[in-house]
């Protein structure tokens, strides 16, 4: 007679379950979270661009993207939600031809920070708009695979990085160094 898990001392899987991959997940949600948010506040300011219909899809698509991967993990594993990544992925790439060309011309006369000109700012967006589809696209990040220390110590590094965009915006509302710092210039202008 074969015994259940249980009646041999055994307990089943759902009460032995990997704690510290739930950690790592839980990391990985919020992670996404942060970077949703991110995103969408970043398609919120091109309310003012002079083209809002190009940049805020641009941002508002990885929000999305992000946010479903923070409530729902597994639609990472979906085969439209990597359509739709690597598509956009692929749109940003041709965006970043178009504005690398665009900085090149404004900077061939003098030497100056990017971050200075509009088209310097939307490159910066657009890589990080891609390095983020690829890291969540490209890695297994919060997968569900208890053998993967390489990639939780990725994910700790990812975590921090994904705060430096806020971080970076914030100091924009500190008195006296939103005048002194290129990102912000007209960053939020009226």
């Amino acid at each position: 007679m074969t015994r259940l898990p249980y009646e041999s001392g055994i307990k089943p899987h759902r009460y032995n379950r990997d704690t510290s991959n739930d950690k790592w997940q839980h990391i990985w949600r919020f992670t996404n979270v942060v970077m949703a948010v991110f995103f969408f506040l970043a398609g919120y300011v091109q309310l003012n661009d002079p083209d809002p219909y190009i940049w805020i899809p641009v941002y508002v698509v990885p929000a999305v993207l992000s946010l479903g991967i923070a409530v729902l993990p597994q639609l990472s594993e979906n085969v439209v939600w990597r359509f739709l990544c690597v598509a956009h992925i692929a749109v940003c790439f041709a965006g970043v031809i178009y504005t690398t060309v665009l900085v090149i011309e404004k900077s061939l006369d003098v030497m100056v920070n990017p971050l200075q000109h509009e088209e310097g700012r939307e490159l910066a967006g657009l890589l990080i708009v891609i390095g983020w589809l690829s890291l969540s696209r490209f890695t297994s990040l919060g997968g569900t695979n208890p053998n993967q220390g390489a990639m939780n110590g990725l994910l700790l590094l990812t975590v921090g990085l994904s705060l430096l965009p806020l971080l970076f915006w914030g100091m924009c509302f500190v008195q006296g160094l939103s005048q002194k710092l290129p990102h912000c210039t007209e960053t939020f202008a009226v």
